[in-house]
């Protein structure tokens, strides 16, 4: 870049002043760097970019250049003659010496000097030469750049219009024409585009005001925004701009979503997600993204739009989605059985098993799970599950390949049993008839476990992978182990079991480091209370196992109130309190039990970590309760001859706190005036544990609340011939209802209790003779075993 050139960047003359040359640059940096900043295109914005530079690049040269006097002037130097002479001066220039002019006629050469026109040629071609040469320069130091720089903005224009951008190529033509106002195409082009783009903004006032009608604010929000992409300053679109937006702030709709299944997830996005049927209220008017999801169903995804004061309904049937298997083996043509196990969707008849040869592709099949079943002689079932996902294929390979495993031990002679791993289930052992070392061959490829058994020795397990045409060996080594076992908590009792379950030994508690024959143990760990569980561990021969197992558990602290009561855990009695236990994580009942309190059970759920303490409140019972308690029983009523001649039973109903006592009994007396009396009694009556006194006696006196009813009946005898025995009259008595003393007492270490009847009454029988009727005392005693 010249100095020249650089004034010409910068729009200024040599000659102006250095305020208004500085005064220009900034004008300018300004003006490029604001249209930086807007331009809408890559390209675009690195020609701004491109320009800046060349204009801080031009001032910084201008300056360099004052400052070096290096700026060249077209003027001659002082004190040099112009190397253009007149033609009037070199025509009369005197010739050396003193000699007189010598006149010369015309067309004729004097002094052989050269004529007169051929200097005025010289003359003329040097005048021409400087202006051609003037010219060439104004055109590359000055109009060429600018032609440069215009055709760069134009072709930004170019290609901001086959981008489709419109507003960015009208400013690229626009600055083509600021920079080189001659540019005939930027002329031509920016008024063809002005019309395109006033065409496209009155089709979007067409297009936002059809949507306005339509209720469609959305897509008259869009339509507004298209028309200020291309004309910013539009007054008209961005006062309808700013009017829907306001008046869409404060709109709200809804929207419900139905589904054929129901059930199925609705997602919209940015405000959450329901189970459809799934409504959505309060919406901003706008348009929605719906994602609708449901196992075993194909996937929705809508744009719904909600529109002002309504609740948009969108039904949707969902289909079921499909996948395929896509069945094969190494060798084509084998049978396979396919069965579902599990459809996503129920199906609506039962799925029917499908049977085929590799290879195949068994294709719509709902989503779900299946297996295929492939069996060949020789070989174990090929057995495997599934799953068919939505639009996939899922490939099913499969290859009945064999191998050789030759199976041995130190000493020999161990029993093998043999079992075959297919991933699934518990392994299950077959003896093989064989003891080691054996080979066995064609082993259908797979892994494979082996137990060998030798008498006093535990059984020893290892495993190994049969390959396609290659030979596997399964060896072991009798011999001692190291096991060391340590838990948490301690103090648990580690016992080995067989495989039936049964105890072989007590190998201790924990923690413990002992020497043991080498094998596969199986491991119980138990405490008094707890099965803790079981694992099983290999001890190699001649090396060390370290066992540690953390449990989860928590601590309880168990005691009564008052303290020292005897705590039940599992029904069974685990002694006085205070009591620790230590248990896994769960919930948990215990009791408490002492002499003359109600028992008492309280509930806690322990917690993993936890220190938890139960106190189990113990109710004192009330003494004539258990007075009460001892009372119930059968009793018997003997007469004078000590033979059984009525019987009674108390019972205590403690839920009521009642003593019901009831029974009969016959007492024989005597009378006066000759009579025998027979008196009968029977009773059945309630009392209240409140009867009982402190000393446990009962004693109650006239209580005619009682149920006691009593008949007596007197045989009257007269003498006749001087003897006694004729029966002469007989009367029955009825007394009322009432008791006339009860009393419930010990007497000489057995229970008895009294009913003391009524008063006598004389009575006359028909022939007028008087007979006393007495209801004695009447004692029971305790029915003995």
């Amino acid at each position: 870049m010249t100095p020249d050139e650089a004034y010409v960047i910068l729009g200024i003359e040599p000659t102006v002043s250095e305020t208004e040359r500085h005064e220009a640059f900034k004008k300018k940096q300004q003006a490029l760097e604001a249209k930086l900043a807007k331009a809408p295109t890559p390209g675009l914005k690195e020609k701004y970019r491109q320009a800046v530079k060349q204009l801080e690049e031009a001032i910084e040269l201008i300056e360099l250049s004052e400052d070096g006097g290096l700026l060249p002037s077209l003027a001659p130097d002082k004190g040099q003659e112009s190397v253009i002479s007149s033609p009037k001066v070199d025509a009369e220039l005197p010739s050396s010496g003193n000699e007189a002019a010598t006149p010369v006629s015309p067309g004729k050469r004097s002094g052989g000097s050269k004529p007169s026109h051929k200097k005025e040629f010289i003359l003329m071609a040097l005048i021409l030469l400087l202006l051609s040469g003037g010219f060439a320069y104004w055109w590359f130091r000055l109009e060429l750049p600018k032609r440069e720089l215009a055709d760069l903005s134009f072709r930004a224009g170019k290609t901001a219009e086959e981008n489709s951008e419109l507003p960015a190529a009208r400013q690229a033509y626009a600055e083509a024409l600021s920079v080189w106002g001659g540019h005939p195409e930027a002329s031509r082009e920016l008024e063809r585009l002005e019309s395109t783009i006033q065409y496209a903004v009155n089709q979007h006032f067409t297009k936002a005001e059809m949507a306005k009608d339509d209720e469609d604010w959305s897509e008259a929000m869009d339509a507004y925004r298209s028309i200020l992409d291309f004309e910013p300053e539009n007054m008209k679109a961005q006062l309808a701009l700013e009017s829907l937006e306001s008046m869409l702030e404060k709109a709200r709709g809804g929207l419900k979503v139905t589904t054929v299944p129901g059930g199925a997830e609705v997602t919209l996005v940015g405000i959450g997600t329901e189970l459809s049927p799934a409504t959505f209220a309060s919406l901003k008017i706008a348009t929605y993204t719906v994602r609708i999801e449901k196992t075993g169903y194909n996937p929705v995804t809508k744009k719904i739009k909600v529109s002002k004061d309504r609740v948009t309904s969108v039904d949707e049937n969902l289909r079921e989605s499909y996948g395929a298997l896509v069945i094969e083996t190494k060798n084509s043509g084998q049978p396979y059985v396919l069965n579902q196990i599990k459809a996503d969707v129920p199906p609506r008849q039962p799925f029917e098993a499908r049977q085929g040869k590799t290879p195949s592709v068994e294709a719509d099949l709902p989503t779900g799970s299946y297996r295929v079943v492939m069996q060949k002689e020789g070989w174990p079932d090929f057995s495997r599950t599934f799953r068919v996902v939505r639009d996939k294929k899922i490939p099913v390979q499969y290859e009945f390949a064999s191998g050789d495993v030759l199976v041995s031990s130190e000493p020999s002679g161990a029993q093998i049993f043999s079992a075959y791993l297919d991933g699934e289930g518990k392994v299950r052992f077959t003896a093989t008839g064989k003891t080691t070392p054996h080979t066995f061959k064609n082993l259908p490829a797979g892994q494979y476990a082996y137990l060998l058994k030798r008498a006093d020795w535990p059984d020893a397990q290892t495993t190994v992978v049969v390959e396609k045409d290659h030979k596997a060996k399964a060896h072991w080594t009798y011999g001692y182990g190291g096991l060391r076992v340590e838990t948490d908590p301690s103090s648990i009792e580690v016992l080995q079991v067989n495989a039936s379950g049964q105890i072989v030994a007590n190998l201790g508690k924990t923690p413990f480091n002992k020497k043991v024959k080498s094998g596969n143990y199986q491991l119980r760990m138990v405490d008094d209370y707890t099965n803790w569980g079981s694992l099983s561990v290999n001890v190699p021969t001649n090396d060390n196992v370290n066992l540690r197992k953390n449990f989860d558990y928590g601590r309880m602290m168990v005691d009564t109130v008052p303290s020292g009561g005897s705590i039940s855990f599992r029904n069974e009695n685990i002694g006085r309190g205070p009591v620790e236990l230590l248990l896994p994580p769960e919930a948990y009942q215990v009791s408490g039990s002492m002499t003359d309190y109600y028992d008492n059970t309280d509930s806690v759920s322990l917690r993993s970590g936890q220190n938890a303490s139960i106190t189990i409140d113990l109710k004192k019972i009330d003494p004539r309760i258990l007075r009460a308690r001892e009372m119930a029983g059968e009793y018997i009523y003997k007469n004078n001859d000590g033979d059984e001649d009525g019987s009674a039973k108390i019972v205590f109903d403690e839920a009521n706190n009642v003593l019901k006592l009831s029974g009969a009994s016959r007492i024989r007396n005597g009378g006066r005036s000759g009579a025998r009396v027979l008196s009968v009694i029977s009773f059945d009556f309630k009392l209240p544990i409140s009867s009982i006194s402190k000393a446990g006696v009962i004693h109650l006196q006239n209580r005619s609340d009682l149920n006691l009813e009593a008949r007596s009946s007197a045989n009257f005898y007269g003498n006749t011939n001087g003897g006694w025995g004729l029966n002469i009259s007989k009367v029955e008595v009825r007394h009322p209802k009432g008791v006339k003393e009860l009393k419930i007492s010990e007497s000489f270490g057995k229970d008895t209790f009294t009913i003391i009847g009524f008063s006598a009454k004389y009575v006359k029988d028909p022939q007028g003779n008087k007979a006393e009727s007495v209801i004695w005392p009447t004692t029971f005693e305790r029915k003995q075993n």
